[in-house]
């Protein structure tokens, strides 16, 4: 069956600027409407809404997440007090990453697909898993530590610069979508 040609241009085409469209118009509701914006673990806090509940081991990770994130508080009092407590606030920090890093996002879908796509094998998707895990703690870890000098780390200021800085990561993952595209 031959591709049907819209206006002299193909469809794929048409698809991607739809995409490109709705994409745009998610983005600006964001940027718009706080409701749309997620939680961030930088700056002052939001106000908090209602948890919708979740189960099986999403719920159980996410859970995990959260009893680690109330030993903090007191784990960075601690460490204040008395310096030798600061390994259990980095052993506490490891073991809350590896949940957070287990729950949603962090690329495990592309990684997945990848994988699947080009046949590789499982070594080289554990290889590749573990060095996009320690590429996004080295970004992030230089990327708070740089804002936080330069933004003299004032809750107020470290907020504003997190949300222009998920702004511009998601443009850049629709200009990447796009590209892509052609």
């Amino acid at each position: 069956m031959p591709v049907k040609i819209i206006c002299g241009r193909r469809p794929i085409i048409h698809l991607a600027l739809l995409t490109a469209v709705v994409a745009g118009l998610l983005f600006a509701a964001g940027v718009v409407d706080g409701a749309f914006a997620q939680a961030s673990p930088f700056g002052a806090p939001r106000a908090p809404t209602p948890a919708t509940p979740v189960g099986g081991v999403l719920g159980w990770i996410f859970a995990k997440q959260a009893e680690f994130y109330r030993q903090f508080s007191g784990l960075i009092r601690a460490a204040k007090a008395d310096g030798s407590a600061i390994w259990s606030l980095v052993g506490l920090s490891f073991l809350y990453g590896i949940f957070h890093a287990a729950g949603p996002g962090h690329g495990k879908a592309v990684i997945s697909s990848y994988i699947v796509a080009n046949d590789e094998t499982w070594t080289r998707g554990v290889i590749l898993s573990f060095a996009s895990a320690l590429l996004q703690a080295l970004v992030a870890v230089v990327v708070v530590g740089i804002a936080a000098v330069l933004l003299s780390a004032s809750a107020a200021t470290m907020g504003r610069a997190v949300n222009a800085i998920e702004i511009v990561s998601y443009s850049l993952i629709i200009v990447i979508g796009l590209r892509l595209l052609w």
